[in-house]
């Protein structure tokens, strides 16, 4: 994308001295002798020689002097030079700038225009993002002037800027046009075929580079290497990276690696490769630390994260913006939030950029820490949509859940739009927190969007509006999915219906779930258990226990047989729930033994009570509740006559 053009041979104009005044821009590529030696031509008032405007040129390019490029350009204008090399050098430059309007205006003046005119004007439209007008001046171009360069500008372009299908397309015609791929090009369509993850086209072209012999050259290697990695084939990325014989001189190669093994979710492997790395003697870059950073957060390896962190140290990396941010991030994800912040990351960070705030307000918001998030949050220079998102985290995994809603209302009054993350941290810690009526408003918001047709935030709504009762509003939402509806939401809605009352309907769905062709977990059975807990259905609920591992592939966890016992006790089977409770393969918790002691005060069994009891109050030794409900039970028994002795309880 960034080849240099060989202009000269456009004018094959033999080499002469530039006519410079003495002490001007030659060499230079100062901004400050640009100036000089334009005000003197522009006192001369005359026009320069070629040369002397081609090094002029350059020097502006170089040192991206805007104005004294347009001086330039004018005084070319002002004298009338119609040479096609110095106004394709002009092209050039203005690209460089991103003038791409000024750049066109100049493309248009060229009287003969030839194949270097084309390729430079192609290749600003696309350096730039204008790809619409890059493709159309590529068409414009006359076959014979359409080279490997024009071609690889234009597949650049839109591997680049979103339209990796696109750069897939230009690759085929390319080889229909019988154009020859180099190493620019493929690099340029394996990094398309890696960001639309499809391996297909990526072996497409695999075999095409192998057969044209830039296979093994190291930048088309390591784009196979990472195209691999991201596709989840490990082992022909592995296989590219142990094939090439330049690894150990080229960083970016063993970075390459690195990223795939933390993509495909081996973390580990990622540190082995990162060791491997130093043991060949080969020095970290920037990117290479901030994977291996990211492997040790993803392993919530704190000491391993530290020693990398002395690395950098040692590397005089500690101050630049994207390793700083990589090491709050792992400190964040590893717990040590406090220690990026006091340890030398955040707090001795000269210049802080939106990443390093957003970085560290995340961590705290990912164990809960909603004070020091909040202290921060209002300390930002500026905010963005991660900034408030994070924020909303915050408060969502440390309950505060009022926090969380009104953090929610004052970023739309403040003109900040919601992402569809923001939209699921809300909905997650808003559930169970608001009103029915500050959920509407929700839900409006999120209509008014356009977020709430995406399948994930729909889910959330309809979580939201379970949590607050609104049963009517809650079948819309999950009617409105159709046949996008997950476990998820199927699960949502028995639970809705078994917490309103309406048991029967909850079994009539789960029915139509597995009908669908959704399958159960082990929560769906979890909220199915307790619809049958809620209407008494004690058959049905041995006959889901049971369907579970049976039919269902699926093994009870702990709150399924919590469920169980709970309804065994609302129907009377006291000991049946307590054999069940001494029985399962799970430590009982305060949950199943106070569920238990709750029946046998509905029952009235203050006996059983009694020793129940004992095993709740042991489990919550520090809260009153239990000892209430003890003592309600053994009173209970003691004016049933049952002469309970209530020493130790009061």
């Amino acid at each position: 994308m960034r080849r240099t053009l060989a202009l000269h041979q456009c004018s094959r104009r033999p080499h002469k001295k530039p006519l410079l005044h003495r002490g001007s821009v030659a060499g230079s590529g100062s901004g400050d002798a640009v100036r000089r030696e334009l005000d003197r031509l522009e006192a001369l008032d005359r026009a320069a020689d070629a040369d002397t405007y081609a090094v002029l040129i350059r020097q502006c390019t170089l040192a991206r002097a805007v104005p004294e490029g347009r001086r330039v350009h004018a005084h070319i204008s002002k004298h009338g030079c119609r040479d096609s090399f110095l106004l394709n050098l002009l092209v050039q430059m203005f690209g460089r700038f991103g003038c791409v309007a000024d750049a066109s205006r100049v493309f248009d003046s060229i009287p003969a225009r030839n194949c270097y005119s084309w390729n430079i004007m192609v290749a600003a439209f696309a350096q730039n993002g204008h790809l619409q007008q890059a493709r159309i001046t590529f068409d414009q171009m006359p076959p014979s002037d359409r080279s490997v360069i024009s071609w690889t500008a234009l597949i650049t372009a839109h591997s680049q800027n979103g339209a990796a299908a696109t750069a897939i397309q230009l690759f085929a015609l390319m080889d229909l046009d019988g154009i020859r791929a180099d190493t620019i090009t493929f690099v340029s369509v394996i990094d398309a075929c890696s960001s639309l993850r499809r391996i297909d086209h990526g072996i497409a072209v695999h075999v095409e580079a192998r057969e044209s012999g830039t296979e093994m050259h190291y930048a088309v290697a390591t784009a196979l290497a990472s195209m691999y990695g991201k596709c989840r084939r490990l082992e022909r990325s592995k296989e590219m990276f142990d094939r090439m014989e330049e690894r150990n001189m080229v960083t970016v190669s063993w970075g390459t690696m690195i990223a795939a093994y933390n993509q495909s979710g081996d973390p580990a492997k990622a540190l082995e490769v990162f060791d491997a790395m130093e043991g060949d003697g080969i020095r970290p870059d920037k990117c290479v630390f901030v994977s291996a950073l990211e492997a040790c957060g993803a392993l919530g390896d704190l000491a391993e994260g530290r020693k990398i962190h002395r690395r950098i140290a040692t590397a005089r990396m500690e101050e630049n913006l994207i390793v700083a941010n990589g090491l709050i991030a792992m400190y964040g994800k590893c717990g040590g939030v406090e220690e990026a912040r006091a340890v030398v990351v955040f707090d001795l960070l000269p210049l802080r950029d939106l990443a390093a705030w957003n970085a560290m307000i995340t961590g705290y918001a990912q164990f809960g820490h909603s004070d020091p998030a909040r202290e921060l949050f209002d300390q930002m220079p500026e905010r963005n949509v991660i900034s408030w998102t994070g924020m909303i985290s915050a408060y969502a995994y440390s309950g505060h859940r009022r926090e969380a809603h009104y953090l929610f209302k004052a970023m739309d009054l403040l003109g900040q739009r919601p992402n569809k993350i923001t939209y699921l941290k809300a909905l997650e810690a808003c559930a169970g927190g608001i009103t029915a009526a500050e959920a509407r408003t929700i839900h409006a918001k999120a209509i008014e969007s356009g977020y709430s047709s995406d399948t994930q935030v729909a889910v959330g709504l309809l979580n939201l509006f379970e949590k607050c009762g609104s049963l009517a509003i809650a079948e819309r939402v999950f009617d409105d999915l159709g046949e996008r509806k997950t476990v998820v939401a199927w699960s949502i809605m028995i639970s809705a219906y078994a917490q309103s009352g309406r048991p029967w309907r909850s079994l009539e769905l789960f029915t139509e779930m597995v009908q669908s062709g959704v399958m159960p977990t082990e929560i769906t059975v979890v909220n199915l258990l307790s619809a049958c807990s809620h209407g008494g259905f004690l058959y049905h609920s041995w006959l889901f226990f049971v369907s579970m591992v049976g039919d269902y592939g699926l093994s009870p966890i702990l709150d399924n047989y919590v469920c169980l016992v709970d309804i065994l006790g609302r129907t009377g089977q006291l000991l049946l729930a307590q054999e069940l409770l001494e029985a399962m393969p799970y430590e009982p918790n305060d949950i199943a033994w106070t569920s238990l002691l709750s029946s046998c005060k509905t029952q009235g069994d203050g006996g059983r009570g009694a020793s129940v009891g004992d095993q709740v109050m042991d489990l919550c030794p520090k809260h009153s509740g239990p000892y209430r409900l003890v003592w309600n039970v053994c009173v209970g028994g003691l004016e049933e006559g049952n002469g309970l002795a209530l020493s130790g309880i009061g």
